[in-house]
């Protein structure tokens, strides 16, 4: 079996309960620019998402602080689609609930009206019981294929949402699991990590379950996101919509972000007017083995020389360790000075058949370059998919197993999101 993509794709018009996200183009290569980039603005529980027990739950974890290994792991689908109103405890049971601490809900939803537009009247949530369940079976992580976890009723008084929080529990909302059949996968669900929000936008797949893969250790390659941060333009701006502290039955906020904002992937939308979007990059291209190289002792940018002599071979995916992991990836503000990729290292990666390049940094391009965008224009018209502000400096030179998951912005450029790497087996 091959992954399973079982997120939503974010547009304007989607399924939605609130405000409709929104994207705004910045730079628009029709418009003479060299490239496109756009901005989006999203409620922080647009399409798939994860939700931190702070949403409910004002002593609760924000997004950043879910550990990665929360949000990957062993995860069990139930199919409850059966079920007409509400999940209840006894249809969890019924339905073979056992001892994963992830746990995904399969219902009518992902066929009947996740595919929709509009805001339907009914649809299938979870009964106070069955939440109260989950937390004594010791559940971490609860999914659900509709935007909310809520019964119809329960959606302006947050029953199962307050039972979950105070136990802890972080949500997945608007899942599809239409084409995952019962049974226990490996769960890889990367939400923006945005410093101290409720809730995330998120990207999340389902993997075959491999017991001995899923022991070895995990890496995160992500940049927290945050109104501070390096960033390349505006930064990311917070809105709060509703706050617990000012009365309200829960916290939310929307956020004004760029699609190249913390570990980002470019699209060959990006330099190609042609090119594909990011939410078109197929999981083939983000998900596999990845070649780790070590670019320390580059001074000024990598060259297709330096790429042979760090061991440069066959994998479609390459990560370019640079001193940006301990300098410049750093910074608040952009630097002058950082290390890039040359056009003929490009062109090198290109002839190789690379589907994938990552670097420590806001572009791969060099300081000389970031008005000609040389090494960006060689790869997205092939299209490479590049990931930007790739976070190494704990990770050694060698082959993992990477996951990089953007969020599925529909028609996008790129897109932010996360990232990981797991361990190669022992030899």
């Amino acid at each position: 079996m091959s992954a399973i993509d079982i997120s939503v794709p974010v547009y304007q018009g989607m399924l939605h309960p609130g405000k409709q996200p929104e994207q705004r183009f910045v730079e628009r290569i029709d418009a003479g620019d060299p490239g496109n980039v756009s901005r989006w603005y999203l409620g922080a529980h647009t399409g798939t998402h994860v939700e931190a027990p702070l949403h409910t739950n004002s002593g609760g974890a924000a997004i950043d602080a879910l550990p990665l290994d929360l949000l990957v792991g062993p995860a069990r689908v139930l199919d409850l689609t059966g079920v007409e109103a509400e999940i209840t405890a006894a249809d969890l049971e019924a339905a073979g609930l056992a001892d994963e601490e992830r746990v995904l809900l399969k219902t009518t939803n992902s066929e009947r009206i996740l595919q929709g537009t509009e805001a339907p009247e009914s649809w299938v949530g979870l009964a106070p019981d069955g939440a109260e369940l989950l937390v004594e079976r010791g559940v971490k992580l609860v999914g659900i294929d509709f935007y909310t976890v809520e019964t119809p009723g329960r959606d302006k008084t947050f029953d199962s949402h307050y039972v979950l929080s105070a136990a802890g529990v972080a949500t997945i909302e608007q899942v599809d699991l239409g084409a995952a059949a019962a049974g226990v996968y490996e769960l890889a669900c990367l939400p923006i990590p945005i410093t101290g929000a409720e809730a995330a936008p998120a990207r999340a797949i389902l993997l075959p379950l491999d017991q001995a893969a899923a022991d070895r250790a995990l890496t995160d390659v992500s940049v927290p996101v945050h109104g501070g941060m390096l960033h390349w333009g505006k930064r990311p701006v917070r809105e709060e919509v509703e706050q617990i502290a000012a009365g309200d039955k829960c916290n939310v906020t929307r956020w004004d972000i760029g699609s190249h904002t913390g570990l980002h992937v470019d699209a060959g939308l990006h330099f190609d007017d042609g090119g594909e979007a990011i939410d078109k990059v197929g999981l083939d291209v983000l998900v596999g083995p990845a070649r780790v190289l070590d670019l320390t002792g580059v001074d000024t940018e990598v060259t297709a020389a330096d790429l042979l002599a760090a061991g440069l071979a066959d994998e479609e995916r390459v990560l370019l360790k640079t001193r940006n992991s301990t300098g410049a990836l750093r910074e608040t503000e952009k630097p002058d000075e950082w290390i890039g990729v040359a056009p003929d290292a490009a062109e090198l990666l290109v002839e190789r058949g690379v589907k994938l390049v990552g670097i420590d940094f806001l572009t791969i391009d060099s300081p000389s370059r970031d008005e000609t965008w040389d090494t960006h224009l060689v790869l997205c018209p092939v299209p490479v998919a590049i990931v930007e502000c790739v976070d190494l400096r704990g990770v050694d030179p060698g082959v993992y197993e990477l996951v990089c998951l953007p969020v599925k912005l529909r028609d996008s450029e790129a897109a932010p999101g996360g990232g990981f790497l797991r361990a190669p087996a022992a030899s």
